[in-house]
């Protein structure tokens, strides 16, 4: 039998590289292979070490020994390094489709790279504005659809609100100001499934399961809390499918952590502002395509599938989402990982002996008579009443004051605007002090454009010698930061002027919350968490104010130095 898979070959080990190998390693069903890696050095991660094949150089003969079917470009930094003769050849002559990682990436995983995404990509693709026509299909079928159920379902509603009032005591209906269309508030509308006189701990499902009602269980799992928001889609603050609003009260904390994450322009970057420019929907390709959201980790998470819905929004995808909704409500579960949804629609399909084209039409008729869009995978609105900041205190690990006392001697990572000087043993021509453009790049003789921002001086110093080897015997390289113009430090929640600030050197944290104004009366001082990026990941470091002793004492609480793009977040 002749394999179908298509055979890839990765050029460049890079972050983004590394997790599409880690996100095609846990698709053993998916129809693609690595059959190499190719890189100048060989990569350190044990699964990329194993695939590594070559240098750069060697592209033409191990294409003819790997005989790849696709090759994918994965340079963070790609001037002097892209093999563009050898790839031109591979793909004239050979065939074989060369394709960017960020494509392929998206593709295959239906999410977007956000650390990859480049202003210049978003204003070229023309593909974060949905068409007038693809707006008005969207429009119309919420309304068809929410006209049809609130007339076919009111006896359901009515029998859901006696069971409610029955159940416990407390109103039938919860409501919260969400976040809408270009960062409108509203008020959501959801059947109360949680008991209302007891004090959320936070947004996070996981957080407040034991305050669930008997009722509110079965809602949940059959996601028939989210019913009244059909009265939001006639009103036109919803749509049927869209990204699920957040709650205004956790809006400038999830823009404040979306803007620090690209890697590549070396800028902070407001891409949770793209997921604005849609209606909010009752069911969405996040909530079909990934679990509860449980952190703000996983609330990234969301965001690159809800960003990949905006930029690949049609009426095809609407009708996708939907037919994958009613899937959740019938089998009254949640939604599978990421790997498992791949092929749970086919799974499904071969489970009643039907194929995809007929289980789509069905699944389009149940849309038209139940609330299938109202089940999709959101975590409950009444959690959402803490904020985001009430999780930090209860999940931090003890090693995470360690590593705040540590942090006294971080090395400091390059950022826009900062002035840097570039020192070359025995060399004038090229010794100069530069400014960090706001693309994130020096400009240097010989070697032209660098990238500087977001790589520490030691980092930048190794790229430097790497790219002057070419023109200098031996080159002696240093690399000093004389002039700091980019460390923002963010400070939010219970202080008297909160904002993002602008500094020129490093501060303490309570440097930080002095120039804030200092905490209102109001602040829980024992519960101040600093939001720290560290790659794809956020961590949370507890820093209890009323505790604070000078120097590094271990009885109380170290007043450490914040690092760049930190988020000081006052309870």
């Amino acid at each position: 039998m002749v394999s179908t898979l298509e055979r890839i070959l990765i050029l460049g080990m890079t972050p983004l590289a590394e997790q599409l190998l880690r996100e095609i390693a846990a698709r053993p069903a998916c129809r693609c292979v690595v059959v190499g890696v190719l890189d100048d050095v060989a990569p350190a991660d044990h699964c990329a070490n194993r695939l590594f094949a070559g240098e750069l150089s060697r592209l033409q003969p191990l294409v003819d020994e790997l005989k790849p079917d696709r090759i994918v470009v994965a340079f963070a930094e790609r001037r002097g390094r892209m093999p563009l003769r050898a790839l031109a050849d591979t793909y004239i002559s050979r065939g074989v489709i060369v394709e960017d990682v960020t494509e392929f990436y998206e593709r295959f995983t239906g999410k977007l790279a956000i650390e990859w995404l480049t202003p210049m990509r978003v204003i070229a693709s023309g593909k974060f504005h949905p068409s007038p026509g693809q707006r008005a299909f969207a429009r119309l079928l919420s309304l068809a659809v929410a006209l049809a159920a609130i007339v076919i379902m009111a006896p359901l509603l009515a029998m859901i609100a006696i069971a409610i009032k029955l159940d416990s005591r407390g109103p039938v209906l919860f409501t919260q100001q969400r976040v809408g269309l270009r960062g409108r508030p509203f008020t959501l509308l959801k059947f109360r499934t949680m008991h209302s006189d007891r004090a959320r701990r936070s947004e996070w499902e996981g957080d407040n399961r034991d305050h669930v009602t008997r009722v509110g269980k079965w809602l949940r799992r059959f996601r028939l809390d989210e019913l009244p928001q059909f009265v939001n889609i006639l009103r036109g603050e919803m749509n049927l499918v869209g990204p699920r609003p957040h709650p205004v009260s956790n809006l400038e904390l999830f823009t404040l952590v979306a803007r620090n994450l690209n890697e590549v322009a070396g800028a902070a970057l407001g891409w949770y502002s793209l997921r604005l420019v849609v209606p909010p929907g009752l069911t969405g390709w996040a909530q079909v395509r990934y679990r509860y959201a449980n952190n703000l980790d996983e609330e990234i998470e969301k965001l690159r599938y809800d960003l990949h819905y905006i930029k690949n929004m049609s009426p095809w995808l609407d009708l996708r989402i939907a037919f994958d909704t009613v899937a959740v409500m019938v089998c009254g579960r949640g939604t599978k990982t990421p790997a498992e949804s791949d092929v749970a629609t086919a799974d499904v399909a071969r489970g009643f002996g039907l194929s995809r084209k007929v289980l789509t039409r069905i699944g389009l008729a149940l849309m038209l008579l139940l609330p299938a869009p109202s089940l999709a995978q959101q975590p409950s609105v009444e959690d959402a009443a803490a904020g985001a900041a009430a999780k930090t205190d209860t999940s931090v690990k003890a090693d995470a004051v360690a590593k705040a006392d540590a942090s006294l001697d971080y090395e400091y990572v390059i950022g826009p605007a900062d002035v840097l000087e570039v020192a070359v043993w025995q060399n004038a021509l090229v010794s100069r002090t530069v400014p960090v453009r706001p693309d994130g790049k020096i400009s240097l003789p010989v070697i032209n454009d660098v990238q500087a921002a977001g790589l520490t001086p030691v980092q930048l110093q190794s790229i430097l010698i790497k790219a002057l080897a070419t023109y200098i015997q031996t080159p002696e390289v240093s690399v000093i930061v004389r002039e700091v113009h980019s460390v923002n430090v963010s400070v939010i929640g219970h202080v008297k002027t909160p904002g993002r600030y602008q500094l020129t050197s490093r501060v303490t944290v309570l440097d930080a919350l002095a120039m804030a104004g200092g905490l209102t009366e109001y602040a829980a001082r024992g519960q101040i968490v600093i939001l720290r990026r560290t790659g794809a990941s956020t961590k949370q470091i507890p820093f209890a104010y009323d505790k604070v002793t000078p120097g590094n004492g271990s009885k109380g609480q170290s007043n450490f130095f914040l690092q760049p793009d930190d988020i000081i977040l006052v309870r």
